[in-house]
């Protein structure tokens, strides 16, 4: 969705949608970001909509004049969709949290909220690696890497016990060869 917030608290919206009663653009991070960086488009942390009430994320640029802000948001359903399509072996996932640690796909859980695990230390202490923990006591393994331009982190998961399935024919073969 596309949308003008004024310098006078006003908003319209591409889709004339309703907005709640109240609703203050200039009071949005958005739009006190991008006022504060005029000329350049900026990317917005991951929000709830006030409309949708869905999890977006949007790109905000101050009007040429400053009289206000213009920005889009687009839904994380479509990354959503495309990331919970991405399997790796047949229980392993990816994930991508936002740079204040928030998942924004989790094809196991909820977006928009705080992960607090441990393992997301290791995640945010380096641009990229791997890593081993114990989800509900099932050991996996995953790696990691960083978008430069969101911060975002990407992460895949696997399963130990299934990289063991799968590697035994493969052990057991070379022991009937040796």
């Amino acid at each position: 969705e596309a949308y003008i917030g004024d310098e006078n608290g006003g908003m319209m919206t591409a889709t004339d949608s309703k907005l709640p009663d109240g609703f203050d653009p200039r009071k949005r991070d958005w739009y006190i970001a991008a006022m504060k960086q005029p000329g350049k488009t900026i990317i917005v942390d991951p929000y709830i909509d006030a409309i949708t009430g869905k999890v977006v994320v949007g790109m905000a640029m101050a009007l040429p004049d400053q009289s206000g802000v213009y920005g889009i948001d687009i839904q994380l359903s479509a990354l959503d969709a495309t990331v919970k399509q991405a399997k790796i072996g047949t229980q392993g996932f990816m994930t991508i949290l936002d740079k204040n640690r928030k998942m924004l796909v989790n094809p196991n859980g909820e977006s928009g909220v705080e992960v607090a695990e441990s393992w997301v230390d290791t995640v945010y202490a380096k641009e990229s690696g791997r890593l081993q923990f114990q989800p509900e006591g099932n050991p996996v393994q995953a790696v990691f890497t960083t978008n430069k331009n969101t911060g975002w982190k990407l992460v895949g998961v696997m399963y130990e016990s299934e990289a063991a399935e799968a590697a035994n024919p493969i052990f057991y073969t070379m022991l009937v060869i040796i």
